[in-house]
């Protein structure tokens, strides 16, 4: 009895645990390590892609996630008022949760599912909610920092007319009516 539970300790304490367990990284590294800096309001969070194991089908579970900010000030990144950070669904992302809640966000852009590079978080990377008060004072106290650290803040736009949002169905458009009034006309 004693040489399985000996083997049964043994053989339990080398397996790997799959749980996030960092520090949070210091300042000048986040900054540094950072693509896009601001602070935002939480306006949606979105489940993106869900799956199941074959051995529960029946039991999902989220892949990625995304969070959309109306952003309110920024020190580092894009002119766009309105971001959406994308996240894995493992144990390191960092937990948005309460929608209308002002975030300190750090994000790095990085490749998702291989197909394109957006801005991602996680849960070391000095992002903070404001109303965590366990973490409230690192919320100013990194904005203080911000400020002394960047000049100037960057001026947001909400509306880009020539957005490649609106250029892709635009074009498509008009490339569909352009051919269809050639099309017609050739069957005259």
């Amino acid at each position: 009895m004693k040489r399985v539970l000996l083997f049964t300790i043994l053989t339990f304490s080398t397996l790997s645990t799959f749980a996030c367990s960092c520090e949070q990284i210091p300042f000048y590294e986040a900054v540094n390590r950072a693509d896009e800096i601001f602070v935002g309001r939480l306006i949606e969070v979105k489940e993106l892609f869900n799956e199941s194991f074959p051995e529960t089908p029946n039991q999902k579970y989220t892949t990625h996630w995304s969070a959309t900010f109306e952003v309110e000030k920024k020190w580092k990144g894009s002119k766009k008022r309105y971001i959406t950070i994308y996240q894995d669904g493992n144990s390191c992302e960092f937990n948005f949760t309460n929608i209308n809640q002002k975030y300190l966000v750090y994000a790095e852009n990085k490749s998702i599912l291989g197909v394109y590079t957006t801005p991602t978080t996680w849960l070391c990377s000095r992002t903070i909610g404001r109303n965590d008060p366990s973490v409230d004072s690192n919320y100013n106290s990194d904005q203080i920092k911000l400020d002394a650290q960047f000049s100037e803040t960057i001026n947001l736009y909400s509306f880009n007319l020539f957005s490649w949002t609106y250029f892709y169905p635009l074009s498509i458009f008009l490339v569909g009516l352009f051919i269809g009034r050639k099309t017609k006309k050739a069957i005259r």
